[in-house]
């Protein structure tokens, strides 16, 4: 399975810097704690595309795509974390 997240040096950007954290929470309608939780999820709800207007202007970034990467998890993995969550419970 493929999915869009941030860049990891995004994520950064948007952790070091507040002015930044707040606009994209304000846009998301998100409360900063939960803000963190996000970043460190790598939250899909990042790459809303309000989210990405957001981060472009800020950081003078041109291309969208220039934010973004392309994660892949294999079906496999995902059964052996859900396998291991189960065992501990």
């Amino acid at each position: 399975m493929e999915t869009m997240a941030l860049k990891k040096d995004i994520i950064k950007a948007v952790k070091k810097d507040p002015i930044l954290f707040g606009r994209i929470m304000e846009c998301l309608g998100k409360r900063p704690a939960y803000g963190i939780q996000l970043l460190n999820n790598n939250d899909p709800k990042l790459t809303q595309a309000a989210v990405l207007r957001i981060l472009c202007e800020h950081l003078k970034i041109e291309n969208q795509e220039d934010l973004l990467e392309v994660i892949t998890e294999s079906e496999d993995n995902n059964n052996t974390q859900v396998s291991q969550l189960q065992a501990t419970h």
